[in-house]
Parts: C-alpha cells; structure tokens; sequence
C-alpha cells in the first residue's frame, strides 16, 4: 500500500502509512466515505493524512482483506480480534465476511476463545461450530487467566455453552441409564 498515486494515506498508530485510494476506501466502508465527504483544509499539500488507533499489522490484514490484492495469513486469535474490532469500527462487512476462513482454521486450536470472538461480533453459526468442539472435547475448562476477548463477554454466553454441553452429555448418560432394551 506504497502506491505514489494515492489520494488518501492512513496512518497506523505505530507511524506506518498506507497509501490508498479514496474511491476505493468510499466503497468499502460507509463510515469512512462519510469522513471522507469532509474536504480537507485548503492549506494541506498532497493527499490528506487519516492517523487511526489500529496497528500496521492489523491495518495491513483490513486493508488486503478488502483490497484487490493477497489476502494476508492470519494465524492467531489476537490478529481475528483485532482485525474484526476494525472491521465493525469502520463498517467494514466485507472485512467480516473475509474472516471467516481464517476463524475456521483456528477454531479446532482455539474452540472456547473463537466461540468468545464469535458471540462478541454476532457470528452465530461459528458460536456454533466452536461449540460442538467444546462438547466434544473431554478437558474443556475455562482458562486458568481470562483471554482478552473475555472482558466483553457476557457470562450468560459462557453460561450458555455449560449448559449445551452438560444437556448433551445428559442426553447420553439417559442412552446408557435406559435398561427397557434388556
């Protein structure tokens, strides 16, 4: 995102520009072609400057995940947080859609921290999927330290997975209990 024609750079919060098109950003985010709507003061030389909290790294995953370029590798459940926290900031829904596939390759890794993201920004078939992983999985406990994502969950979310879990495992133990078959 270094191209010299650019008409807008987005300055990430650890100094790292990215030269982008404003036509392009108008597209992808509602939010941000309203901001964009907004003329510049007439004093500022070369495309308007837009600092933004995020990081480089998470800017670069946004930006390629909407952009007509690679989409990035996105490998942890830290860079899914932070990258669907853009996501909804900026009315980004393609961003959100893009994640999926990477939410997916770390669900079988990350089941209870992919459920969290997941109930966090309303993706409620991944809830599901992660889930039935936690059913399946016989060490499931809650973390001894609470992931970051925890902070926003509501405890009914938590609450709700204990008792999907505990219904299933209910639900077999009555399999086993019925003797009427002998």
């Amino acid at each position: 995102f270094d191209d010299e024609d650019a008409d807008i750079i987005f300055r990430s919060s650890d100094g790292v520009d990215f030269r982008l098109y404003k036509v392009i950003v108008s597209k992808l985010s509602p939010m941000l072609r309203d901001m964009l709507a907004v003329p510049p003061p007439p004093d500022v030389e070369g495309p308007p400057i837009v600092d933004v909290t995020e990081d480089a790294r998470t800017l670069e995953h946004v930006f390629r995940l909407c952009c007509p370029v690679k989409h990035p590798d996105i490998t942890t459940v830290e860079e899914v947080y932070a990258v669907l926290q853009a996501a909804r900031k900026y009315d980004m829904s393609a961003v959100t859609a893009n994640m999926r596939s990477p939410i997916k390759q770390l669900l079988p890794r990350e089941p209870l921290r992919i459920y969290a993201i997941a109930y966090i920004f309303g993706m409620e078939d991944v809830a599901r999927d992660a889930a039935v992983l936690l059913r399946d999985d016989p060490r499931f406990h809650i973390p001894t330290s609470p992931p970051p994502e925890f902070a926003l969950l509501p405890a009914a979310a938590l609450y709700a997975v204990h008792i999907y879990r505990k219904k299933c495992v209910d639900a077999v133990l009555r399999v086993f209990d019925d003797t009427d078959w002998v």
